[in-house]
């Protein structure tokens, strides 16, 4: 895991994280309410294809590294809607 000191929000450490391998049905609200259990959330979308559809994969940002990384030990290789999600720091 790799730590940045200095600059950034919280004062160091990655706040964000990206989850892939969702079905394009999931809905947004279902996920952020999966990654709010983790910790507060500062921002959080799917990302979108042009004509809106999901492509199944998004970013969650929260206010502090401790909740980003609690989000990743706990969510990478959960399953949602029967498929294995992969959570992982942003860098």
């Amino acid at each position: 895991l790799r730590q940045d000191y200095g600059g950034g929000a919280a004062g160091g450490g990655c706040c964000k994280v990206v989850f892939r391998n969702l079905l394009f049905e999931t809905p947004q609200k279902f996920m952020e309410g999966i990654f709010a259990e983790h910790g507060e959330i500062r921002d959080f979308f799917l990302l979108r294809e042009p004509d809106g559809r999901s492509k199944g994969c998004g970013v969650c940002e929260y206010t502090d590294p401790a909740s980003a990384e609690r989000a990743v030990r706990s969510l990478n290789g959960a399953l949602v809607d029967d498929r294995k999600m992969t959570v992982e720091l942003e860098e």
